[in-house]
């Protein structure tokens, strides 16, 4: 065992690579991750392309050791167990950057400590004690995944599919957290809520009908702090990083090669939710870089519709060390043919896709507007298009999971979850907020036809 002191040099030494901290502690318990799946995998799987040290129990609680400066990347291999009194330094970690790799189940679930030369899970609510304060959330699908589905975007070594399910947590974070909060960019809003980070499901656990039951892996970056972070909620021997599947050594390289990006886009949007027939559409979004060199990345942007892509962008960056830039991009086309557009932005570091953001505009169209069906009330009954009609609906909050929708609207989320109301059956709707206006430009696309 060297010395932090030692250990310190060498990490600064070298610095100009990936620097991986593994925590591995002899005896240490293990909840929920598969066979096979320990520190020294790990390690044999990463150290060709990152530099990799292992931090045992002590060191992982030592504040002069794990901090941005020293480390880029904290793995807890253990699941759902992980070294209580490690947790509110690698909490001031993740605060100030740091990048996290959990391995399987609930994130800081079973907080363990050593009493009388014996490892003991602490009596406590993990919820409320550990997982709040980091904005983690999870849920437990009814029925466990059949299958396991890659985003072969991000993860590009990776299957479409693991072939086989198992038993898996859904995971989500919130998108807005306590600790770095930016300045509101308004009156009248909640700094709190402000959104300052966003997470891709990058596993999804599907039934055997194929439909999403739970968010297995994400990964989720954060343009306050630069942090990255991926979060796996598999349990079991089917497993994504259960050395038995193949492709486990691909995915944990493509995964920690995510992490690995500074580069991160945020804040996409149009210079206004609807648009008349003639107008040029005004399109901004964000890339920032959290490197302490500068770095080159390439932006694309797409307009498509429903039918597909009608027009693309490119812009080559160069985004010096802690830079955020708002890149601006303009189109005119000559004649909307859709009501509503897509935009997407899409961030490369080289060849790697690292970042990708999606929003979108709609287009005044007053036959549409014309179509509308008529609503009326009859005695105690609605009447849609001159039939009575029961009303389902639905309390409407938020446009993405923890992000103010009345805030900076999103109207690709808008169609999204509008489309899965009407599959659903729902016919009413209430926005939760008084700013009702974003509703006024995009509702007719629900009137469509």
């Amino acid at each position: 065992m060297i010395s932090i002191a030692a250990q310190k040099k060498e990490l600064r030494e070298n610095s100009q690579r990936f620097r991986i901290g593994i925590f591995r502690e002899e005896g240490f318990p293990v909840r929920g991750v598969p066979e096979g799946l320990t520190p020294d995998w790990l390690k044999e799987v990463l150290e060709n392309e990152n530099f990799v040290v292992f931090l045992d129990e002590l060191e992982i609680r030592t504040y002069s050791l794990v901090r941005p400066e020293f480390l880029d990347l904290i793995i807890l291999p253990y699941g759902e167990a992980f070294p209580q009194r490690a947790f509110r330094i690698l909490k001031k970690y993740l605060q100030d950057g740091g990048c996290l790799l959990t391995t399987g189940g609930r994130p800081f679930w079973k907080p363990i400590r050593r009493e009388s030369g014996q490892w003991k899970v602490e009596e406590c609510d993990p919820y409320d004690r550990y997982l709040s304060e980091l904005g983690i959330k999870y849920y437990q699908p009814e029925n466990p995944p059949a299958d396991f589905h890659f985003d072969t975007e991000l993860l590009p070594d990776c299957p479409e599919r693991m072939g086989a399910g198992g038993g898996s947590f859904g995971l989500i974070t919130t998108t807005s957290d306590e600790y770095a909060l930016p300045d509101p960019p308004c009156g009248n809003v909640f700094p709190e809520r402000v959104p300052t980070r966003s997470f891709d499901v990058v596993v999804e656990g599907r039934d055997r009908y194929g439909q999403a039951v739970c968010s297995s892996v994400i990964l989720a970056r954060n343009w306050q702090s630069g942090g990255r972070w991926c979060l796996v909620g598999a349990t079991g021997e089917e497993h994504p990083l259960s050395p038995n599947w193949p492709y486990a050594a691909r995915f944990l390289r493509n995964v920690v090669a995510q992490l690995a990006s500074p580069l991160m886009l945020y804040e996409l949007h149009p210079g206004y939710a609807c648009y008349r027939q003639g107008e040029g559409v005004d399109i901004s979004v964000r890339a920032a870089n959290f490197s302490p060199e500068g770095r080159r990345a390439s932006l694309q942007l797409t307009i498509s519709t429903e039918e597909g892509e009608v027009h693309q962008m490119e812009k080559k960056l160069e985004l010096g060390s802690g830079q955020k830039q708002s890149v601006e991009f303009h189109w005119q086309p000559e004649q909307f043919e859709s009501d509503l557009y897509f935009i997407e932005a899409r961030l490369y570091d080289g060849s790697l896709l690292v970042d990708r953001t999606k929003n979108g505009f709609v287009v005044w169209d007053r036959e549409v507007l014309e179509r509308g069906p008529s609503i009326r009330i009859q005695g105690n009954y609605f009447q849609i298009r001159e039939k009575e009609s029961v009303i389902t609906g639905v309390n409407y909050y938020e446009s993405e999971r923890g992000e103010l929708m009345w805030l900076k609207p999103n109207v690709w989320r808008l169609a999204q979850d509008l489309r899965q109301m009407r599959q659903l059956g729902i016919n009413y709707l209430r926005p939760h907020y008084h700013h009702s206006k974003w509703f006024r430009d995009y509702m007719k696309y629900a009137h469509r036809g």
